[in-house]
């Protein structure tokens, strides 16, 4: 601001003592003029001695430099109050005189070189001067001591604060601000010094100007009706979506500069004429002045607030803050203050009015969150099935000894779904066709795995050729395979029972997604489009003017609002009544089904919206959902994957610039925070604040996001947040948030609902096991057979359907990595594998246990049999020995061994019977110690004791060595000394040998 030569006001009054203090002020509002007041007071007062202050009023407009003349600053007394003069250098001119001075201001200014002056109090002006100068209302005049207060509450606060000192005395607060404004504005415009006659209450100029200014405030309500109408302004809010605290709202105006003094005050009074607005709230507005003949050239911008805004408006003079601002913005002069916040900047030489339009952007940036429009949105909701056969059908018995299962066919409810399709198809060939990749899409993905995730028929092939080649690649089970549905005449209302606002969205796409393991994700989109590619790309300030743009589309809080609420199939919490949300979906005006989310817990994920949803886009009946989520062993059903909330893919593209400042940002994480986790409209984190950033920081890709481009991820969302211009709204958003990413995170997701449905049928497997009423070995084998199946289309999964990398592109392989991460597949994959594997090697443990026990069982019967017939194959070797004793000395040695016992020689087999019975003990503890453990006398030499058993068998077979050898030796010695076995006659007998069939003779004992 130019520098203004001023000069004292003349003073009323004389005090013949020497004042103590001297208070420099600006006589340009209320409060001023209210303090000079009480210095007129406090001079007259007589029990007043300690401290004897004195006036001395500037004619200087607010914020303006005050200059003194050497002579006016040595007329100072020793301490000097300085209010509201933001002058370094009168400080330092009057400090030279070895006076003291202290500063009294509650507001900031930026100095010469750009610098934040930050005096923010929160105290008015007038309460500090009161406190220096040891005045207590009780020593004022009652009337006057009121009028002190009211005067304080108004410049602290404006109109709110007013309003809560005199709630229900609007006249008495109208009459407090029609004063103040006309101080302000005569203070500006006057050429000529004031004093404080010109604002005497019983003269009739001010009175005169007084009702001018109530005049004015009454233009300026029309110009701002008017400017409603013809779109010049526009009140931004969300709506109507419900917030637990107060519902933002900003005004945005363009007026003509003649208004400038009053405009925020007609505001207030318009919107509580027309709206009911209550004056003890803050209204927010951000009011862009114009020359009055030239609507383009801005002069001035004024922001008003709530008082929280206190900090962010500081952060507006922060030089790092300020570098985000436009050209020329160094040459305006902004000031700030003011407990119900203010900020003002303006263009004094005239030349910046580009400047200060480019500043609108950047201060709607930083203001805007939740009210904020978007020029183009759109949300994906993704639902999973399990829509496979039983077990039973799916894991047949193997019909050989093969071990690679049979291929089972095609899923039942898949076939009725398809045939369904089919049918549609036939009376509306449209209805139902194969998504359409294009090249760049299709070529996104790695060459070996296109057929795989991004299927797409021959270009060639008509369009029954298409569906059929589609029908064939979704039979065989192997890729990812989607068709779009056409769905005109859906949409969603939202309605809210305490809340007489309603929010309807149109559904703009159905697509079936048909999976591994006959997993379906359903598929349904929402949202508004800029039709035009590259157009509206240069939106700016004015555009939201408007309130009908075909760029600009509902607020960032109603985008927010309806995704957390459209991605619920099912509730699965009990809410307060006042957070109850009707979700009803339509086909045209005819109402299919409603889902009143937070009312009741819904034991069957199939109610409300999503039953009749299903039953139009899949044909599906109620006895084909399966309500407990417990599929029966004979007939299939569709079972739900995910929880109660859909997966979202969204991609919102938001009008304006990034937030600049630090509370601006952390505004703004909160509306980010909301969308990435799909948390309902608020002004404020669902949780912890710092849990919450963390939350999205651990999911945020970073690489573009000093460029606007904003990706999140969580476990069931993947979002997109541009700020709006051609790369984000018309390449992101339209083309890859809408081909490339989505398919991607459609995969993401699938993979999860795949290994949710390989959970699943290892629950059925332990179930119709169990329901068999089996045998535990035939549930063995049972088990067997299914985890047999599972384990094979694991591995078929593991290694032909699921690739942590799809693309070669360093973007696509960074998201789809976060995607991953995210939803912790890989957890979720081990899970699955290490269940399968674990029971697998259970079942495998269990077989080689029955097997150890046949076997042991066989062995128990070999060594039985073996032990009861050996003696008696001992004992007929033995006998049968003597037909051969001629040439064999056993018989004649057991005939030996039985004359020398004193025995006829005729009972030699009971001798061969005992040494049968000996020899087959000795061989069968040389065999198996373990047949004798339970005898009495073997059973605490041999049970459990692995050594003892050894050493007995080693002794035993020592035994069998030493004894084959002793009786050879023994036998041998016997012969050749003659004792047994005569030498043979001529006749070719042994002597004392008879003819085995020759009758017995006398002496044979015959």
């Amino acid at each position: 601001m130019p520098e203004e030569m001023h000069t004292d006001c003349t003073s009323t009054c004389s005090d013949p003592e020497v004042p103590t203090h001297s208070v420099v002020l600006p006589l340009n509002d209320l409060e001023t003029l209210t303090i000079l007041r009480l210095l007129e007071r406090l001079e007259k007062s007589s029990r007043r001695t300690g401290i004897r202050p004195k006036g001395h009023p500037l004619t200087v407009g607010w914020g303006g430099r005050a200059v003194m003349t050497d002579a006016k600053i040595k007329a100072l007394a020793d301490t000097v109050i300085l209010v509201e003069i933001p002058d370094g250098d009168l400080v330092r001119r009057i400090e030279r005189t070895g006076r003291t001075v202290t500063i009294v201001d509650h507001h900031i200014y930026a100095d010469a070189a750009h610098q934040a002056i930050d005096r923010r109090s929160r105290l008015s002006s007038l309460e500090q001067v009161m406190r220096h100068l040891d005045v207590r209302p009780v020593d004022l005049e009652p009337d006057f001591a009121v009028h002190c207060r009211l005067v304080a509450a108004n410049d602290r606060g404006f109109i709110p604060h007013l309003a809560k000192e005199l709630e229900g005395h609007d006249a008495r607060i109208a009459d407090i601000r029609a004063r103040d404004l006309t101080i302000a504005r005569v203070a500006s415009d006057a050429p000529a010094d004031l004093d404080l006659s010109t604002f005497d209450p019983a003269a009739d100029p001010w009175r005169s100007e007084c009702e001018a200014t109530r005049t004015a405030i009454d233009d300026a309500k029309t110009a701002l009706s008017e400017a409603l109408g013809n779109g010049e302004a526009r009140m931004l809010d969300t709506g109507g979506v419900p917030t637990k605290a107060a519902a933002p709202r900003l005004l945005l105006a363009r007026v003509p500069d003649t208004h400038r003094f009053v405009m925020a005050d007609a505001a207030a009074w318009f919107f509580k004429e027309t709206q009911g607005h209550d004056l003890k709230e803050p209204l927010e507005m951000l009011l862009v002045f114009h020359a009055a003949d030239d609507k383009a050239r801005i002069t001035q911008v004024e922001f008003s607030g709530a008082p929280d805004r206190a900090d962010q408006i500081a952060q507006w003079f922060d030089p790092q803050v300020r570098r985000e601002w436009p050209d020329g913005a160094d040459r305006l002069v902004t000031y700030a203050g003011g407990t119900g916040t203010y900020f003002g900047a303006k263009d004094p030489l005239g030349g910046d009015s580009e400047a200060l339009s480019k500043l609108v952007d950047v201060l709607l940036g930083d203001l805007l969150t939740g009210t904020r429009p978007v020029t183009a949105w759109r949300t994906s909701f993704v639902q999973a099935l399990s829509i496979g056969d039983p077990l039973d059908s799916k894991a047949p018995p193997p019909p050989g000894e093969e071990d690679v299962p049979q291929k089972p066919p095609p899923a039942a409810l898949k076939t009725r779904i398809l045939d369904h399709l089919s049918d549609r198809r036939a009376a509306a060939p449209e209805a139902v066709k194969p998504v359409a990749f294009d090249d760049q899409e299709a070529h996104y993905f790695l060459p070996h795995l296109r057929d795989l995730l991004a299927w797409r028929p021959d270009p060639g092939a008509t369009p029954d050729a298409a569906w059929e080649a589609a029908r064939t690649q979704i039979e065989a089970g192997r890729a990812l395979i989607s068709l779009a549905l056409a769905v005109p005449s859906l949409s969603f209302r939202i309605e809210w029972p305490e809340n007489s606002t309603h929010l309807v969205v149109k559904v703009e796409e159905v697509r079936l997604h048909f999976a591994y393991n006959d997993v379906l994700l359903i598929e349904w989109t929402v949202g508004e489009q800029v039709p035009e590619f590259g157009a509206h790309s240069s939106l700016s300030w004015k555009d939201l003017l408007k309130a009908s743009h075909p760029a600009l589309h509902r607020p960032l809080g109603q985008v927010i609002e309806a995704n957390a609420k459209l991605r619920f199939t099912h509730c699965a919490m009990i809410l307060g009544s006042d957070e109850h949300t009707s979700i009803t979906l339509n086909r045209g005006g005819t109402a299919l089904g409603t889902l009143v989310h937070g009312e009741a817990i819904d034991t069957d994920p199939f109610t409300g919206w999503f039953k009749p949803f299903l039953q139009e886009v899949l044909g599906l009946e109620d006895t084909d959902l399966c309500q407990d989520g417990c599929l029966p062993k004979d007939k299939p059903q569709a079972r739900l994957l995910f929880d109660d909330r859909a997966r979202v893919v969204t991609s919102v593209v938001a009008h304006g610039a990034q937030p600049c400042s630090p509370r601006g940002k952390a505004d703004f994480d909160v509306m980010l925070a909301r969308l990435t986790t799909v948390d309902g409209h608020g002004t404020a984190h669902t949780c912890d604040p710092a849990a919450a950033v963390k939350e999205v920081e651990d999911g945020r890709y970073n690489r573009y996001r000093s460029w606007g481009s904003w990706y999140t991820a969580t476990s069931h969302s993947f979002a997109f947040l541009g700020f709006d211009g051609f790369f984000p709204r018309d390449i992101i958003h339209r083309l890859h948030m809408n081909t490339m990413y989505r398919r991607m995170a459609i995969l993401a997701q699938a993979n999860v609902a795949i290994l949710g449905s390989f959970s699943l049928e290892v629950g059925d497997a332990l179930r119709f096991a169990d329901e068999s009423n089996a045998t535990p070995a035939k549930r063995n084998k049972a088990l067997t057979r299914y985890y047999r199946h599972l384990h094979w289309a694991q591995l078929e999964f593991t290694n032909h359907i699921w690739f942590d990398r799809v693309t070669s592109q360093i973007q696509g392989i960074e998201l789809f990595d976060l995607m991953n991460r995210r939803t912790e597949c890989r957890r979720d994959y081990d899970l699955v594998r290490d269940e399968i594997e674990q029971m697998q090697g259970f079942l495998k443990a269990e077989q080689d246990k029955q097997e150890d026990r046949n076997t042991k069982e066989e062995e128990r019967l070999e060594r039985t049999l073996a032990a009861i017939g050996l003696p008696f194959v001992l004992l007929f070797a033995f006998l049968g020995s003597q037909q051969i004793k001629a040439h064999f000395f056993l018989w004649p040695l057991l005939e030996w061994g039985t004359e020398a016992l004193g025995g006829d020689p005729a009972y030699t087999w009971a001798l061969a019977s005992v040494a049968a019975g000996i020899v087959a003990v000795v061989v069968a503890m040389a065999v198996s110690p373990k047949f004798f453990e339970d005898l009495p006398w073997f059973s605490d030499r041999l049970k459990d004791q692995p050594e003892a058993q050894k050493s007995w068998r080693r002794r035993a077979r020592n035994a069998i060595l030493i004894g084959t050898v002793g009786t050879f030796l023994l036998g041998f010695g016997m012969q050749y000394t003659g004792r047994i076995m005569a030498p043979e006659t001529e006749s070719g007998s042994s002597a004392g040998q008879t003819d085995p069939g020759a009758p017995p003779t006398p002496e044979d004992g015959g």
